[in-house]
């Protein structure tokens, strides 16, 4: 079930949509618009979003597949651009190695996680980002201030890892021998 209210196909900067849609095969429906790598698993998908120019606001978009469920929330003032903008996104599953082949993960990444992540704007004006991955490998967290758009030069960034199988995580990650 899908509804759209837009003034352009092509361009998509003044548009609405609330979209439902569930089926069998989540795969099966991405290959069918040129998106491999999905599980051959069933979905369902939810979203409702408004763009008006450079202002998106995601109202509500859920996705339950394969024993993961993701939800975002979203304002961004200045679309495609993250500055001047808010967000939070949870995402969390029974195992990710559903996701192997789509995310490029190696054999050793595997079981329960959750991701929680939050863009908002500081007192200050500047953007506060905020990630929290806990896995069964280990747990990660991201945290810091985007510089401006587009290129975010003077972003700040800490992340701290921790756990029995923190050198599995940062390997996938690419994050390996680095400090």
């Amino acid at each position: 079930d899908v509804s759209a209210n837009m003034k352009s196909l092509s361009a998509l900067e003044q548009s609405a949509i609330k979209l439902q849609a569930s089926g069998p095969d989540l795969g099966a429906l991405m290959r069918t618009v040129g998106l491999d790598d999905w599980p051959n698993e069933p979905f369902d998908v939810r979203a409702e979003m408004q763009r008006s120019g450079k202002l998106l606001d995601i109202t509500e978009a859920q996705m339950n597949v394969a024993g993961i469920r993701a939800n975002l929330t979203a304002e961004m003032s200045d679309f495609p651009h993250l500055s001047d903008g808010r967000a939070n996104i949870n995402i969390q599953g029974e195992n990710i190695q559903q996701f192997q082949d789509l995310l490029k993960l190696p054999d050793s990444i595997n079981g329960n996680f959750s991701l929680l992540g939050n863009l908002d704007m500081a007192e200050d004006g500047s953007n506060t980002v905020e990630l929290e991955l806990v896995t069964d490998l280990a747990q990660a967290s991201l945290s810091g201030s985007l510089g401006k758009a587009p290129s975010y030069d003077g972003s700040r960034f800490e992340f701290q890892a921790s756990g029995d199988r923190v050198g599995r995580l940062l390997s996938a990650a690419g994050l390996e021998g680095r400090s």
